[in-house]
């Protein structure tokens, strides 16, 4: 059981590590190239279109993501649909510095109802809005890799010779540290 959840936690690590590399590489991007990735579902249920739709957009040194959902006005075809777009790239109005302090840093949450879905004029709609900033995903995903080399330095450091305190080499003396004084523990 030991060795299987050491096992994932190296997987999760080094996922988390290619997620933390992924955001980097499109947080430089997205001050030169702005990238929307759009996800919409349209389907027709007892005579009432429901339609559903995802948004989320890379702006200069951030990410919005729109989730809309309502009913239409007049019936649409079913329609699921996943694209990707290039386009300039922008910088949100909200990143002012009359903001708040969250607002300043680019995170914000906005939701409420709205008109239309992709669109489509309907009504029953919810809209949610929320913006983070692209450093704050490579600081999330960069915290399990983070992790994973201080376990891995400290099991070396144990099961090596070395001293757990200062990391002196302990072959010649392994009874007591030297350079501190410590005592390793005896396994």
């Amino acid at each position: 059981m030991k060795r299987f959840r050491r096992w994932l936690f190296n997987g999760i690590a080094a996922l988390s590590l290619l997620m933390c590399v992924a955001t980097a590489i499109l947080w430089m991007r997205s001050h030169w190239i702005g990238d929307e990735w759009t996800f919409q579902k349209d389907r027709t249920k007892n005579g009432k279109s429901h339609l559903f739709a995802a948004d989320a957009r890379s702006t200069t040194g951030s990410v919005e993501v729109l989730i809309e959902s309502g009913i239409a006005n007049k019936n649409t075809l079913d329609l699921t649909e996943a694209r990707h777009s290039e386009g300039p790239t922008f910088r949100l109005i909200f990143q002012g510095m009359h903001g708040t302090l969250l607002e300043r840093l680019g995170f914000r949450l906005n939701w409420g109802p709205w008109i239309f879905v992709h669109g489509v004029n309907a009504y029953g709609v919810t809209s949610v809005t929320i913006n983070f900033p692209f450093w704050f995903l490579a600081t999330a995903f960069a915290g399990t890799p983070l992790l994973w080399i201080l376990t891995v330095r400290s099991r070396r450091s144990a099961s090596s010779g070395f001293c757990q305190s200062c990391g002196y080499d302990l072959r010649a003396t392994p009874g007591q540290c030297p350079e501190c004084g410590t005592v390793p523990a005896k396994p």
